[in-house]
């Protein structure tokens, strides 16, 4: 290959490099019509929901230690409450999480 045919390939890169990433739109993102109110309840009735699951789980790991420390036992139940308490963390800044990403 000759250092002409090279150099014209580089500019010829160069200019696809630059010029193409410029035409590509970048709109921001908006929900349809009609579904911006619909999908804000969706999505706040489904982190409701497993916030109401998370509460039940976290209270049926309170009592299954209360009931297991009474046998002198209970180190798992600890580990299920860290768990339950991540998830919690979880579906709370899920939300928040995809409406930073979203803009």
């Amino acid at each position: 290959m000759s250092i002409e045919l090279i150099s014209a390939v580089a500019d010829v890169a160069a200019e696809i490099v630059t010029v193409v990433p410029q035409a590509i739109p970048d709109p921001e993102p908006q929900a349809p019509a009609g579904l911006s109110d619909g999908m804000a309840r969706i999505l706040g009735a489904a982190k409701w929901i497993g916030l109401v699951i998370v509460a039940l789980g976290l209270i049926g790991q309170i009592a299954g230690w209360a009931w297991a420390s009474r046998r002198g036992d209970g180190q798992e139940h600890v580990q299920g409450l860290a768990w339950s308490m991540g998830a919690a963390m979880g579906i709370g800044a899920a939300i928040s999480v995809v409406g930073w990403i979203a803009g």
